[in-house]
């Protein structure tokens, strides 16, 4: 039973932790249930497994990735949203601290993520369990203690705010990877243009193909079965997304968009590369199905405008209160703004 104590921080502006007071905390939410309030998610409850050895230190460590994750979160959404509180639920079998306070309604297998020794055959690769179909919310997030608090582990998937960024996407909006998954996604493909591409996003990043590959005339005309592979360059920049694709990558900032409303070509969306995310989502951007989700984050009885903002402001929606009609008529014009706050 996880059902002993729990931890709580509030997470104000982008770094700064500070603790509130469990009783008054309690109603916000139900037990992992996530929500937006004023920009930033609440609701999340992170779980430890029982079978993890007692460490105070680790309760630190989640601390440290998620507040970076809350910073690169703002960021890829374009300043628009944060990790705003999260519960931290300790096992039972774990020594009282001064630090906890008892559980209400949180349970570890409502656990939003999950910190628990790896599969097998996974080792202590992040990942998100259960994406039943593009838009909607994955079950849990998975990572192992060794990846919190080993630097080493951490480095083999790039700076521990941006992985947090990638799986919360497969996580919370139920986007999936840009990039080709060893032996069921092609390596690259054939544009519309006749040119042959590595299955990427954006197509600003740079790269080479590896001594394995035959080319002809700067085409790869062998597999991956035969050690063919795409090296992405880590000097060149002229992209910043999609962070879906591969968020180890140094430039690597935002989710792609499509073109119309992409800020730069190296955030345009890829759709014709073979990915998961252009197979299941229809060829949406990742941008444009974390937008979709807004029908989840604005909940009935919540007042919802439009306004678009160049030199001036232009009022496309006016304040109304959200039900299902008004969310049909909204999502449309929701699809193609830049102002969400999602």
């Amino acid at each position: 039973m996880w059902s002993k104590v729990d931890i709580v921080w509030f997470i104000p502006t982008l770094v700064s932790l500070s603790w509130i007071n469990r009783e008054v905390d309690c109603c916000m939410h139900s037990s992992g249930v996530i929500s937006l309030d004023n920009n930033g998610y609440i609701g999340i409850l992170i779980g430890i497994d029982e079978g993890v050895a007692e460490n105070q230190e680790l309760i630190e460590k989640i601390k440290e990735v998620f507040t970076a994750g809350s910073a690169d979160l703002y960021t890829a959404t374009r300043n628009r949203s944060y990790f705003k509180n999260i519960t931290i639920s300790v096992p039972k079998n774990w020594s009282d601290s001064p630090s906890y306070d008892p559980l209400t309604s949180e349970r570890y297998d409502k656990s939003n993520i999950i910190i628990a020794e790896g599969r097998e055959g996974l080792g202590n690769t992040p990942y998100v369990a259960g994406i039943p179909e593009c838009g909607v919310s994955g079950r849990y997030m998975h990572l192992t203690p060794q990846y919190i608090m080993d630097p080493s582990v951490q480095r083999l998937y790039g700076t521990a705010g941006k992985l947090v960024v990638h799986e919360w996407g497969h996580l919370r909006y139920g986007v999936y990877d840009e990039y080709p998954r060893r032996s069921r996604d092609p390596i690259y493909y054939t544009s519309s243009s006749g040119t042959v591409e590595a299955t990427r996003c954006s197509l600003a990043i740079q790269g080479e193909w590896s001594p394995e590959c035959q080319v002809q005339n700067g085409e790869p005309t062998t597999g991956e079965e035969d050690g063919c592979r795409f090296f992405d360059s880590w000097q060149t920049g002229g992209y910043s997304a999609s962070i879906m694709y591969k968020q180890f990558l140094p430039y690597m900032m935002h989710f792609c968009d499509s073109e119309n409303n992409s800020d730069s070509s190296g955030m345009v969306h890829n759709y014709e590369a073979p990915t998961k995310q252009n197979v299941q989502c229809n060829y949406k951007s990742v941008w444009e199905a974390v937008v979709n989700y807004i029908n989840n984050d604005v909940q009935d009885g919540e007042y919802l405008g439009m306004v678009v903002f160049s030199s001036t402001a232009a009022v496309k929606s006016p304040l109304v209160e959200m039900n299902d009609t008004q969310r049909a008529s909204m999502l449309p014009l929701s699809q193609v703004l830049e102002t969400l706050a999602v």
